[in-house]
């Protein structure tokens, strides 16, 4: 197959192509320099037309970073939102065969303490989420039946080693492990109680290929561990692999709490069970992931 990566270049975007290596993998970026990367800038209209042209399967990760959303609103309108319109009708013109969509369970809004399937209501609470949902309903809007099929996948919160280039190391699970390694200790600046689901990379990489073997004309899924962990959790979780791997006993500090504010703490679960349902399950545990990071981290300060 000839796959299109948007964003190829990104976070979860390397690890789709590492992936998917085995086939004709080309990937969007807005400098290319190999001859498998095509020029493609969300916010200009001309660079989109035309990028999908010989493509059989189109997988859409390209957005706009998640920590400058909330100060530049029209400029994610446009690139999260009318960007991926514009990439669609592109693909449609096209006549690709497959369109997957990586949005964000935070099209759900708040989450905490009950179930949430892909029938739950939505009601984005950030303009991050609410540009991924305005950028489905498009999808929604312009699908066309027997033409291309699509799948959009709602990813709760996926966690892996930054690839090269890639600036994630300011994401609390990733930060927990770079320090860790660096200053031999963690320090949590809020009490790290809400408790969030997190989705190894390489489960959302495999939740793709698990789709693209089944026939659907337009489907929605959530991608979950369906497991939640406070980040104090996570926290004690990196300060105990660290010690397993180099026998050191790291520092942690994080702010004391008491059982009311324990107790405030509900649960949540973002449920996965209709991509189960097509063979696919969550291979890797947040420990592995854990481990993982540290050894890269390990490896790169020694």
């Amino acid at each position: 197959m000839n796959i299109l990566i948007t964003g190829g270049n990104g976070y979860i975007g390397q690890y789709l192509a590492e992936y998917f290596s085995g086939e004709n993998v080309y990937i969007t970026t807005r400098n290319p320099k190999r001859k498998n990367e095509r020029k493609m800038i969300l916010e200009e209209e001309d660079t989109i037309d035309g990028v999908c042209e010989n493509i059989d399967v189109v997988i859409h990760t390209a957005s706009m970073d998640e920590r400058i959303i909330s100060r530049e609103p029209k400029k994610a309108l446009l690139v999260n939102t009318y960007g991926t319109r514009k990439l669609y009708l592109d693909a449609l013109a096209h006549k690709v065969k497959k369109f997957f969509y990586l949005s964000t369970f935070h099209v759900y809004g708040k989450v905490t303490g009950q179930l949430i399937t892909e029938e739950s209501y939505t009601e984005p609470t950030s303009d991050y989420g609410l540009t991924h949902l305005f950028a489905e309903q498009y999808l929604r809007q312009l699908h066309k039946e027997e033409e291309i099929q699509t799948f959009i996948l709602r990813l709760t919160n996926g966690v892996g080693l930054p690839g090269s280039g890639v600036d994630k190391w300011y994401l609390a699970f990733n930060d927990f492990c770079r320090n860790v390694v660096k200053e031999k200790r963690i320090v949590l600046k809020s009490n790290g109680l809400p408790r969030r689901d997190f989705v190894a990379i390489p489960d959302i990489c495999s939740a793709v290929e698990a789709l693209m073997h089944i026939e659907n004309d337009f489907g929605v899924y959530n991608v979950s561990s369906q497991n939640t962990f406070s980040i104090r959790e996570i926290a004690l979780m990196v300060k105990k692999i660290y010690k397993e791997l180099t026998g050191w006993e790291a520092e942690l500090i994080m702010p004391e709490v008491n059982a009311q504010e324990i107790e405030r703490v509900k649960d949540f679960t973002v449920s996965s069970q209709k991509l189960r349902m097509s063979g696919w399950k969550s291979e890797e545990t947040i420990e592995k992931t854990i481990e993982k990071i540290l050894k890269a981290e390990l490896e790169e300060y020694k």
